[in-house]
């Protein structure tokens, strides 16, 4: 998110995260971006090229990405109605990226 982060960010927020690189670099997305700039971040999260490269670490991500959303509109701090299409996003990033997995990695067969 630190890397990719700004590309979510409106002019004005991304002026924000730019004064506070001066001052801190280290971690300085996450101290200035809201809620809603976190549900806009996932979707980058899980999406080609910060996909992990490992079969169950890629699958913990996109588990963690989802369980984090749904823990941002529990705690109300988004409202899923009017940032739905982001959401839409992300889940469909999540399905893709989990599409991807299964023919890259498929099901051993059945034994009988």
């Amino acid at each position: 998110m630190e890397t990719d982060g700004h590309r979510i960010l409106t002019d004005g927020e991304r002026s924000v995260l730019d004064l506070e690189r001066e001052i801190i670099p280290d971690g300085a997305f996450v101290r200035t971006m809201h809620a809603d700039d976190l549900l806009y971040a996932l979707a980058v999260f899980v999406s080609e090229p910060w996909l992990l490269p490992d079969r169950i670490d890629r699958d913990v991500q996109l588990r963690f990405a989802k369980t984090l959303s749904m823990q941002l509109i529990s705690w109300r701090l988004i409202d899923q109605w009017d940032l739905g299409c982001a959401l839409h996003e992300l889940r469909g990033s999540i399905r893709r990226a989990k599409a991807a997995q299964r023919a890259n990695y498929p099901a051993p067969p059945i034994q009988r």
